[in-house]
């Protein structure tokens, strides 16, 4: 089958609600029923490159299309892209939301809101959560795109958001006074607790870089640049694993597997998989001369995808540490997502110019493009 690319391109400038009026794109529907066909091999074994690959272009609403990308997210039901990115001129870090089945697009946070950093989906797909440099910290209802709680209590920049597996705790990190970890009740927008990072806390002594749940939501998983791992309980606050052990000079990105019994960590060149109860060290994944700053497993768990901060991204069999697929995409990468169906991957990161892709895993090639105005 040959896959379709997509485009961006200046065109007239437009904002499209996703609850109202649509664009009629039958393009971006072709593009989209393609892609989400199930069509492809279940494996997801790159399959036979096509000789040629037809274009299919996205209008960029003009003014109101992120120039510099931050992050890039697929929503748990397949239907939304959403991208974070510089908007053009002035304004800040923006969020836009792409409805891949209703062929529409629309602007959420732009000049009227602090600059968006950190985001996340719930589990369910019902909604996402926003980090902001100001310090607060928003809940929005997906369908709707209507804000549904603002969270305060951080001082400055927060960095990370996550939510538990039942949409009932968000954790956050902010760069505060002394650097800070709290866990939200988000049905009473209270905070229910907060670790303060100082020379004698138990938590960490610097910068977080990873914050991740468990599957099962018994474990709030916590790594960052003073090279240590720690297993939070969410609900006591103690450390129930890996305090003060494992030491590396540090961790920029963690995950959990599917079925929670992995954990994969990257610093320096290597990726690592740990057994998760107890936490033990199981394989370790060698990289190249350049720094290993992300890393994801797909939905389905067949799949660990990291990036290197020389713009390499390499997909392997988690089990068997086989390389299934690599490509290069422009450096500084931190943020990868997997779709739904664990066929195509999204990478981002570091709010440089084009810094946006998605790659269909089963052909191995790129299906964005990007085109200057």
């Amino acid at each position: 089958m040959v896959s379709p690319q997509l485009r961006w391109r200046k065109a007239t400038p437009r904002i499209w609600g996703c609850a109202s009026s649509k664009a009629p794109l039958p393009a971006l529907r072709a593009a989209v029923a393609l892609l989400l066909s199930g069509l492809w091999p279940a494996s997801g074994l790159p399959a036979p490159a096509p000789t040629s690959t037809p274009f299919l272009e996205l209008p960029s609403a003009c003014d109101e299309m992120p120039e510099a990308f931050i992050c890039a997210s697929f929503d748990p039901k397949g239907d939304t892209l959403a991208i974070a990115g510089e908007m053009k001129g002035a304004s800040p870090v923006g969020l836009i939301l792409w409805d891949l089945k209703n062929d529409c697009q629309h602007v959420i946070i732009k000049n009227n809101l602090s600059s968006v950093r950190a985001f996340a989906y719930s589990r369910d797909g019902t909604r996402f959560a926003t980090g902001h440099t100001d310090g607060a910290v928003r809940v929005w209802d997906a369908a709707t795109c209507r804000q549904l709680a603002e969270l305060k209590g951080h001082a400055n920049w927060v960095s990370l958001v996550a939510f538990s597996p039942d949409g009932k705790t968000l954790a956050t990190f902010g760069i505060d006074y002394h650097f800070q970890i709290v866990l939200w009740d988000i049905g009473t927008e209270k905070a229910k607790k907060t670790f303060n990072f100082t020379e004698d806390s138990p938590y960490f002594r610097g910068v977080v870089d990873a914050l991740t749940f468990s599957p099962d939501g018994k474990v709030l998983a916590a790594t960052g640049r003073d090279g240590a791992i720690r297993f939070i309980n969410p609900e006591t606050g103690d450390v129930v694993d890996g305090a003060g052990a494992w030491k590396q000079d540090q961790f920029w990105s963690a995950a959990f597997s599917p079925d929670g019994k992995t954990f994969a960590t990257v610093g320096e060149t290597d990726v690592t998989l740990w057994d998760v109860s107890p936490l033990a060290r199981r394989t370790v994944f060698k990289g190249g001369p350049a720094h290993c700053v992300a890393v994801a497993f797909s939905p389905d768990g067949r799949l660990l995808a990291a990036s290197y901060d020389d713009g390499l991204i390499k997909i392997r069999d988690p089990q068997s540490g086989k390389e299934r697929l690599s490509f290069n995409s422009p450096c500084g990468i931190r943020c990868l997502s997997f779709s739904h169906d664990s066929r195509l991957l999204a990478v981002s990161g570091d709010g440089r110019r084009h810094n946006l892709g998605v790659w269909d895993l089963t052909t191995g090639r790129e299906i964005t493009k990007h085109s200057d105005p």
